[in-house]
């Protein structure tokens, strides 16, 4: 058998270096061509999105109002993604044109000779270096679109929730993490290639394998808690209904999770990670604010199924069998002169210069396997969906799906060929059908319920001390509402995600400790008991699985009863008092007057607006400490 694999990879090798082959002009072909095709799909897809009617299946489901917002997020997205798609080609023609990498590759080396020490002059070493120059350079050119994308799109959505500050705290993180991690998976790499000889392949086939089950382990526990804070689940309802899915399906729990997800995004998400013996489950804080209990188990349910239908096992040899044709295609290129010396390496053939080229002529190959991969994945949604549905979740399911799309602005119709290519997961009018939902009434965002978790920000900001501009943010995020919105289950090989993580937010959901008294309320005895808040989100992007991606993701109206259950709240139905909102509640319960909504003056100008609002919030504050000290003297 080793025989035949050498006697092939030989001939294979043999014809692909060939002197003077035009290798450069290929490479250069296959860019500019996938450049091209993804244009034309994008252009495809941006008519269905100058649609002014949402599909059959959705009329019912979604206002015109989020269907027009929908819309034009996703042309924003697809404009944003041409441009920068641009950008990117520019970049790469230009590498190629100047030689970029073989004066990059000498820079490192006189880099080395000149700064150290002479053990550290050899390929190993100035490959690491090299490879962390290029991050650097990478980061670089591509830090206006991030800008752009983070502050200027996403803002406009009202999904940004990423300050200035935390922004380029993550950028160095991110970097940091690449600097110390990069250097010892480099070395690993190429010691295995110099000294394996011809079957390399295989024990990089191994060191990446292991290098994966690794990561999976330590993530969670050294790298994650960089970005995002992982709080145990508080017992409640919903860690009560988890807990007792997973242990329906024997699913190994090990550890609930609440994260902050809504430190950066208003984007939704729930995953489980782990080693095959010891599961844990992650919801982050959005999904729990802005959904009920059953509609998350349900969640949770579709996530569950991908386990439980060998999914995430399926997937992982999949991907084993991809490392091992990439590694074994990149043991026949890995010798091959024309390659290197049509680049500019006529006297070197550095081993990491050749993958990364290796990797680049690999680019039409590549393009077919993320087809075939996606059709996989899409097949594998529907089969979780249906898992869940036979479990009996199947309208809470499609509540939570069209919730998460109206809060995620997801994209609600696509052209068949952009969807085929481009999406990992079906879009929500193909999932309703599958799961045969029949709507008896809207399910979309309740505004008046938003308003409310708008106001409990606010209060929230206002007692942390954040300024007014920010309260304002918070409100107008919570209008437009949240990011991704179909449910993907983290296969194990999935698990080590990117270096740059997804996005985080500034008030905990799970906070430790309660929130500062409100000023209005400091000459007050008594102490004015809040419920840890959290702000709601911005947009989660990054190579983990998500609840959904609006094609990489307003607001929910059942948000604040989940997080009233989750914190101990008296289930609906019976009379309790809301320490956060009783002046709303008592509103609510007294008959509306027209005639003296008619007589109440509106206010003139912005400062107005802001002292009826302040006193608003003093008057509701002072009612909420009012109210305590009743109940608690009548406890007493």
């Amino acid at each position: 058998m080793d025989i035949l694999q050498n006697s092939l990879g030989q001939r294979l090798a043999r014809f692909l270096d060939r002197p003077l082959f035009p290798w450069k002009k290929l490479i250069i072909g296959f860019s500019v061509a996938q450049y091209l095709f993804e244009g034309f799909l994008s252009i495809r897809q941006y008519r269905v999105l100058q649609k002014a009617k949402p599909p059959a299946v959705l009329e019912k489901e979604v206002t015109q109002d989020v269907f027009d917002k929908s819309q034009a997020y996703g042309r924003a997205k697809a404009k944003f993604e041409l441009i920068n798609g641009l950008w990117g080609q520019v970049q790469n023609l230009a590498f190629i044109h100047f030689d970029v990498l073989p004066k990059l590759w000498s820079w490192a080396g006189s880099l080395l000779l000149r700064f150290a020490p002479a053990r550290f002059t050899g390929e190993i070493s100035q490959s690491i270096v090299f490879v962390l120059s290029f991050i650097v350079i990478h980061q670089i050119l591509s830090l206006p679109g991030s800008i752009y994308h983070t502050f200027f799109l996403e803002e406009k959505f009202g999904f940004n929730k990423q300050t200035p500050k935390l922004f380029i705290t993550d950028m160095i993180k991110s970097n940091l993490l690449a600097f110390v991690l990069a250097p010892p998976i480099l070395a690993g790499f190429l010691s295995i290639v110099q000294k394996t000889g011809n079957q390399f392949f295989y024990y990089l086939w191994l060191f990446g394998a292991g290098l994966q089950v690794f990561m999976i382990t330590v993530y969670p526990i050294a790298i994650l808690p960089l970005f995002n804070k992982l709080s145990p689940l508080q017992p409640g309802e919903l860690k009560d209904g988890v807990e007792a899915l997973a242990k329906k399906l024997k699913f190994p729990l090990h550890e609930l999770y609440a994260i902050d997800g809504s430190k950066r995004s208003a984007h939704s998400n729930a995953y489980f990670f782990g080693l095959p013996w010891k599961k844990h489950i992650v919801i982050y804080d959005t999904l729990i604010e802005k959904s009920e209990t059953e509609e998350v188990v349900a969640v949770l349910a579709h996530e569950l199924g991908h386990w439980s239908l060998g999914h995430t096992t399926r997937l992982f040899g999949i991907s084993q069998l991809h490392f091992f044709y990439i590694f074994a295609l990149f043991s026949v290129f890995i010798n091959n002169h024309s390659l290197y010396a049509d680049f500019g390496f006529l006297t070197e053939h550095p081993i990491i210069v050749g993958f990364i080229l290796f990797s680049d002529a690999l680019a039409p190959m590549d393009m077919i396997i993320k087809l075939l991969m996606n059709i996989l994945s899409r097949r594998y949604e529907f089969q979780a969906d249906a898992f869940a549905r036979g479990l009996g979740y199947n309208a809470e399911l499609a509540r939570s799906l069209i919730k998460l799309q109206i809060q995620n602005l997801s994209t609600m119709e696509a052209d068949w060929m952009f969807a085929n290519y481009h999406f990992s997961h079906p879009i929500l009018s193909e999932r309703l059908k599958a799961l045969n939902w029949q709507s008896t009434e809207k399910v979309a965002a309740d505004e008046k319920k938003d308003k409310e978790a708008a106001a409990v920000h606010r209060r929230a900001a206002d007692a942390a001390g954040l300024n007014g501009l920010f309260s304002r943010l918070l409100d107008r995020q919570l209008k437009v509402s949240p990011p991704p919105s179909h449910f993907e289950s983290i296969p194990v090989s999935a698990q080590t995600r990117p270096l740059t993580p997804p996005d985080r937010n500034q008030i905990l959901l799970f906070s430790p400790d309660p929130p500062p008294v409100h000023p209005c309320v400091l000459g007050h005895q008594a102490q004015l008991r809040l419920p840890p808040v959290g702000p709601p989100a911005r947009a989660a992007r990054g190579l983990h699985a998500r609840l959904g991606r609006g094609g990489r993701r307003g607001g929910g109206g059942g948000g604040r009863r989940a997080q009233e259950r989750h914190h101990g709240a008296p289930r609906a139905g019976r009379r309790h008092a809301d320490p956060v909102r009783p002046a709303q509640h008592a509103a609510e319960e007294q008959p509306a007057d027209p005639e003296a909504e008619a007589r109440v003056p509106e206010p003139d100008t912005d400062q107005d607006r802001a002292e009826a609002a302040q006193e608003e919030d003093c008057q509701g504050a002072q009612e909420a400490v009012h109210l305590n000290e009743t109940v608690e003297g009548r406890q007493a």
